[in-house]
């Protein structure tokens, strides 16, 4: 399953857009003002790390199978409704650290 249906499986359709070229995606947060959401992005990364995913970028590679794959996927069914549960009720509540800065 891609990840944007996943994202639109939690209802995170319009917070989480994953795009681009197949062999380089990129993916985004937005928060409900529609604006890049930098908090969101810091949970969903705290949560993979969490899920034993580090994926500050996605970054295919001829190693990535069908079990790292489903181990994403995995992954991805716990974090995202734990991203839900954030924009629902305030990701600050959530987060364990510092927001992630752009550099």
């Amino acid at each position: 399953m891609t990840m944007n249906l996943l994202a639109k499986k939690y209802k995170l359709q319009d917070n989480f857009i994953a795009e681009g070229p197949s062999c380089s995606p990129v993916y985004s947060f937005i928060d409900n003002k529609g604006k890049v959401s930098l908090s969101l992005r810091t949970l969903f990364l705290q949560e993979m790390i969490k899920n034993k995913i580090l994926m500050p970028w996605i970054s295919l590679s001829f190693r990535h199978g069908l079990k790292e794959l489903k181990i994403t996927e995995k992954a991805l069914n716990k974090v995202f409704p734990i991203i839900r549960s954030a924009i629902d009720n305030g990701v600050d509540k959530y987060l364990e650290g510092d927001v992630i800065k752009p550099v």
